[in-house]
Formats: structure tokens, sequence, C-alpha cells
């Protein structure tokens, strides 16, 4: 494999990561990962634009002169007829599969994907989701009495190490509710 190469994967695998999805099998992160904190993620998500200039580059760190910025996609956002196209599912399923959702129009429409820490976040700053201390390094993200009445299931587990977490699992109510809310999300991510 080249040094252009592994970079390439390097870039994937970090913006993978800040989307809650484990680079190596697919699979959405647990809810309590390190990697859906919204510091990581915008951290992980800042190394990927270097590692793309490197690329861009011609594989160096050094910066041509003059350098332009580089183009970053504009802000997300989904056309009309594409949120007629949303689809729910009546299996319970992760915030980052509701991203996915979200996202299936991005490359269309060229614009920057949501992140389900973005959307996290979201539904933190409505009261849908709280923050609680479990012990961890970062606390638990669980669903407020609100959010339990629009759906948003939030389960214990443990993890491989034999330490707790939750994780929230949103039934078909509560995907709808994230959908019809989409204009509210977009607003929320323009206000950070």
């Amino acid at each position: 494999m080249t040094e252009r190469e592994r970079m390439h994967y390097a870039k994937q695998y970090l913006e993978q990561m800040a989307s809650g999805i484990n680079p190596l099998n697919g699979a959405p992160v647990s809810s309590d990962d390190l990697v859906r904190d919204p510091h990581i993620a915008n951290c992980l998500l800042y190394v990927a634009d270097i590692v793309s200039a490197v690329l861009d580059n011609g594989g160096t760190e050094e910066q041509p002169e003059p350098r332009e910025r580089k183009h970053r996609k504009p802000a997300y956002f989904i056309t009309e007829g594409q949120r007629s196209l949303l689809q729910t599912t009546d299996a319970p399923i992760y915030v980052s599969d509701i991203a996915d959702e979200l996202n299936r129009f991005s490359k269309e429409n060229d614009c920057r994907k949501l992140t389900a820490a973005k959307l996290n976040l979201w539904l933190l700053s409505i009261g849908m989701l709280e923050e609680q201390d479990i012990g961890r390094k970062t606390p638990a993200k669980i669903a407020t009495s609100a959010g339990e009445q629009i759906g948003i299931r939030s389960e214990e587990a443990i993890d491989g190490k034999g330490q707790p977490f939750f994780r929230n699992l949103y039934t078909e109510t509560a995907q709808q509710f994230v959908l019809d809310n989409i204009d509210g999300i977009i607003a929320f991510l323009e206000q950070e």
C-alpha cells in the first residue's frame, strides 16, 4: 500500500469515526463512545481536512504559494422533494441510522452531512435527552420523560470491559419526530 493510499484510508476512517461509525465493520459505535463527543468529532473532522489538504497537495505537508482556502461544502440542506422520500422503519434504530437516512441526499446536494453527535446535541438542547454521570469519562445521554413520550428508549448495557453504558433506540414515532423537525435541526446547527 502506498503512502497516498494510507492517507486516503486514514481520512475515510477519521470521517467515519466523526459520524459515529466504526470504520472496521461499518457498525454504529455505542452512544457513550468517545467519538460521539461533539468536541472529539469536530477534532476528527479537522484532522480529516488536514489529511485531505495534504492529499490535494500531492502528498506533502508543505503548502503551495499562494494557497487558496479549500472550498468547504455548504451546510446541510435537503429539498422539499427529498424530504418526502425520507423513510422510517418499524424496528427501533440508533440515532446514527437516522443520520444516515437524513444524509441520503447530501452527496447529491454537495453539502455537509449531519452527524449522530450533532443530532444528539439538538436532542439535548430541546430536552429530549439529558446527560447523566454514570462513572465514565463522558456522561451518558439518556431519554428524558419528554424523550420517552416521543419514543426514545434508553437501555442500559455492558460493554466489552464490563462497564455499564446506555444506548438509545428510536422507535418509528421518535424517528418521525426527528424527520419532522429537520428545519429546527438545521437552524440549531447554523447557530453553533
